[in-house]
């Protein structure tokens, strides 16, 4: 519902296909503007990529969470004043995305006051218009399954309408020259689902979601050719889910008891200044600073003790028996920040139209997570005549012994990473119908360890070229292609995984009895094992050969605007193929686990090649590892062959095929249609 105009009159940019309905629709939902489907993640993906691999700009600063890749920072809807959505084919401007990109100017305002509200209401989940999933690990007391609805809410469950309201008002502080945009977003009253879960559907949850997002703008007229615009936005976040035991399982009606309360918090703060020179008739210059910071913490309280009980048929198969069915998780709050700078500059001699420019970013996280501290207990309560092994360390447990295994896992820990990349591109009007484009952007991310010292230190060249054909000469009928080699920074997660030690812990306890509680009665530990993943040297984190991963990109595209009067049709096929991936490989990270590359370093002389991390490699290819793999203090360098890695070179290759209708709004026809098949 709209109660007042929405303020289009000034844009911090040239304007898009996109501007309208960006004004008209949160940012959240930019996915949904895309002409690709968005995956199943929720968030925009483009020519067969997941939703990690699209890169988001908002006045030239890439808001990219670059810690998972998914999604990033937003600023309101309402200030939005147009949107480019790169689907494929982008720029060397532009950073490497394996995906597609998305980039975002805010308004700018005039000498008229304007103020308004929107608010947007998100109906319950329709059981009719949603397609159904099928979740066979689910199956309630009668060994019926349950049916999700897409988007993870059973059908046992229920979500009341949602609503995402915006208050704005933008106008000059100063005539002609100083103008503010102001917008308020919030989700109130908070939207709220209810549902059952668990592997019975023993729990009912309550889920409450409360979003707000204040945000401004101001831009300064400096001279006729010279501007300054400032953004600063914040996103607070709260998510709190009460979940309760029932009494009858499956059975949302039937009493429960008071279980347990989740408390999710995140808060980001974004603060973007961008200043734009007019140079003369042929060159322009900008220059832009960005800082940004994303918070989080998950709270719990209630019971958190987890244990369960294993016991034994007549058949001799385990029986699985939850008898304190907490969530032992603790998180330390995480913490990410990220800097950037950008610099531009376009000149237009003749028949040309140069860009050049560069850009740096800085990122900090620090994510430290425990699992199991308040108690993850199983105990295997029956006995075996003969020793045996616990499946779990492989530890020996002795004949005639029920025994507790108990788990706890740390990880995490600080993560520096910086990114570089400049570019140089030229559009060339060849032909009077005829535009050549021809780019290189060379790219460099380094990772440090947490001592500071660098680990990763990629270099990356990717070349990017293009083709416009105006068929008829009056821009009623384009054709052309574009081809280009894309690829993107390690994810923050994996780094982490990589890059930060981490430790399993396992206990073992003989004991007399169990609480009702789950705890032990008389607990005697008799062993315990450990699994690390220690980093010291930064030379044992990746293989030496490692490279960033890469993407070819191939498209061909057809538009008219005349066939349809009012219409613009567009015809696209796209080609996709990544060449090159980087994974976490394990292998050798595993006490007592005999791997093919295990075994193939054996066949060279050592006894037990067993290394203590993590290490990021290319599947497909020859692993390069530097190692103390003689447990002696000293590293040593082999080469582990392709065949014995484990590894298949990756194979994603995607061919799609996209038709879109997109009908303008004109001030003769005040209305934006768009419509798409892929």
């Amino acid at each position: 519902m709209r109660k007042t105009g929405v303020d289009t009159s000034g844009n911090n940019g040239s304007g898009g296909p996109y501007s309208n309905l960006l004004t008209a629709l949160p940012q959240q939902f930019m996915s949904q503007v895309a002409s690709q489907p968005s995956g199943g993640s929720g968030y925009a993906s483009f020519g067969g990529g997941s939703g990690t691999e699209t890169r988001y700009y908002v006045n030239e600063f890439d808001t990219t969470f670059d810690y998972s890749g998914a999604g990033a920072n937003m600023v309101p809807g309402e200030l939005i004043g147009y949107a480019a959505v790169i689907a494929n084919g982008a720029s060397a401007k532009y950073s490497n995305a394996m995906g597609g990109s998305v980039s975002a100017a805010t308004k700018s305002g005039d000498n008229t006051w304007r103020a308004g509200f929107s608010s947007y209401i998100v109906p319950p989940y329709s059981r009719l218009l949603r397609r159904h999933t099928e979740d066979d690990a689910l199956i309630d007391n009668d060994g019926n399954r349950t049916w999700f609805l897409e988007g993870g809410i059973a059908s046992n469950g229920q979500q009341d309408t949602a609503f995402n309201t915006t208050l704005w008002i933008s106008g000059p502080l100063l005539k002609d020259r100083l103008f503010v945009n102001l917008a308020y977003q919030d989700t109130q009253p908070a939207s709220r689902s209810n549902y059952l879960y668990g592997s019975t559907l023993g729990y009912a949850a309550q889920f409450m979601h409360n979003y707000h997002n204040p945000a401004a703008t101001l831009t300064w007229n400096v001279t006729e050719n010279q501007t300054l615009d400032v953004v600063a936005a914040n996103n607070n976040t709260k998510d709190h889910t009460t979940i309760w035991k029932l009494n009858e399982q499956g059975d949302a009606q039937s009493s429960r008891q008071y279980f347990r309360n989740v408390l999710f918090k995140m808060n980001e703060d974004f603060y973007v200044g961008r200043y734009r020179w007019r140079m003369n008739d042929s060159m322009d210059l900008s220059v832009m600073g960005g800082y940004f910071t994303h918070s989080e913490q998950n709270l719990f309280n209630g019971f958190e003790i987890f244990s369960a009980r294993i016991t034994r048929d007549s058949g001799g198969q385990n029986v699985y028996n939850v008898v304190s069915d907490g969530s032992p998780d603790s998180e330390i709050p995480f913490d990410y920040s990220k800097r950037g700078f950008r610099t531009d500059w376009v000149w237009q001699p003749g028949s040309h139209k140069i860009g050049s420019g560069a850009e740096r970013y800085a990122f900090f996280e620090n994510n430290q997570s425990a699992y199991g501290e308040s108690g993850h207990y199983t105990c295997f309560d029956y006995a075996l005549g003969s020793p045996s092994k616990d499946d779990a360390s492989g530890i020996a447990i002795p004949a005639n012994t029920p025994y507790m295994r108990s788990f706890v896992s740390y990880y995490g820990g600080p993560l520096t990473q910086v990114n570089r990349g400049a570019y140089l591109e030229d559009y060339w009007q060849a032909l009077q119908n005829l535009v050549v484009y021809a780019g290189v952007r060379p790219d460099n991310n380094q990772s440090m360890l947490g001592s500071g010292l660098r680990a990763l230190n990629f270099w990356t060249t990717s070349p990017r070229f293009g083709l416009s054909w105006d068929v008829k000469g009056d821009s009623s009928m384009k054709a052309g292609f574009t081809y280009g080699l894309y690829s993107m920074a390690v994810p923050g997660v994996i780094l982490a995984n990589a890059l930060n030690d981490s430790t399993q812990q396992y206990q073992y306890y003989t004991y007399d009895g169990i609480n009702a509680d789950g705890t032990l009665i008389a607990p005697q530990q008799f062993g315990s094992y450990a699994v690390t993943s220690t980093v010291s040297d930064p030379r044992v984190v990746s293989s030496r050969n490692i490279r960033t991963s890469q993407q070819e990109n191939l498209a061909l595209y057809f538009q008219d605007n005349g066939l349809v009067p009012n219409w613009s049709e567009t015809l696209e096929l796209n080609y996709a193929n990544v060449k090159r991936a980087i994974s976490a490989w394990r292998d050798l990270n595993t006490p007592g686990y005999s791997s093919a590359a295990y075994r193939y370093l054996q066949s060279l002389g050592y006894e037990d090649p067993y290394i203590g991390n993590i290490v990021l490699v290319n599947p497909g290819r020859d692993i390069v590892l530097s190692n103390d793999f003689d447990h002696d203090g000293s590293l040593e360098t082999v080469v582990v062959p392709a065949s014995a890695a484990g590894l298949p070179k990756p194979k994603r290759k995607a061919y799609t095929l996209s038709v879109e209708m997109v009908h303008p709004e004109t001030p003769d026809q005040p209305v934006f249609l768009q419509a798409s098949y892929t």
